[in-house]
């Protein structure tokens, strides 16, 4: 109810939680049940990594299985993830080399703000050895704006370059992509049939449109 406190409902709801402000995560708490009830507070909400938006201020009945555990992304969430591909097991291994930004689509501006460091410095906070990458999303009419940019930090290890996928849920797949400047992107339909985007981050400031 933290991020919800004016929503009666969210304050009897005791089996769910926010991971962050834009995920919700309804764990399966009772033996061998198929199905179970999750309340999605006000907002638009998506399940997780689907293209189709839900309703909130509702409860829903949501099956669920061994292997999946019911997440929801609200809409406007802009969530940076490692490539599934990329397995670590400490945050030495630990590489942003490559990130996965997941997109959940807003009427509404999105931003978000990635922390980057080498994963096992203590200091690098007074130490200033560390990088913040920002992304802001700002939703035009049928046009999303895309912007990415860096505070120009930097630590040991810290990639010259980085390749950015991003991934569009909730958009049609003959959505159409504008780039500015230099900057040159790809776009193609991945096998879930969502939008992705991939092109190379530099730190200098890069803006895409999609035209929905």
């Amino acid at each position: 109810y933290y991020y919800f406190s004016k929503d009666s409902v969210s304050y009897s709801v005791g089996d769910e939680y926010m991971w962050g402000e834009s995920v919700l995560v309804a764990p399966v708490l009772e033996k061998g049940i198929g199905f179970r009830n999750v309340y999605l507070p006000p907002g638009n909400w998506y399940l997780w990594n689907s293209n189709e938006s839900i309703k909130g201020s509702e409860w829903i009945k949501q099956e669920v299985t061994l292997d999946h555990i019911p997440v929801y992304v609200k809409a406007g969430g802009l969530i940076p993830l490692l490539p599934e591909k990329k397995q670590i097991h400490n945050t030495t291994e630990y590489s942003t080399s490559e990130i996965t930004w997941h997109y959940y689509a807003s009427a509404t501006a999105s931003n978000a703000v990635l922390f980057d460091d080498d994963g096992s410095s203590k200091n690098s906070l007074e130490e200033k050895d560390y990088e913040l990458i920002s992304a802001t999303v700002t939703p035009k009419n049928t046009t999303h704006i895309f912007e990415f940019t860096s505070n120009g930090g930097s630590f040991k290890g810290n990639p010259g370059e980085r390749i950015f996928h991003l991934v569009l849920h909730g958009f049609p797949p003959a959505a159409t992509l504008k780039t500015s400047g230099k900057l040159k992107a790809e776009k193609r339909l991945n096998p879930n049939g969502e939008t992705e985007i991939t092109f190379t981050f530099t730190g200098k400031k890069a803006v895409l449109e999609v035209v929905q």
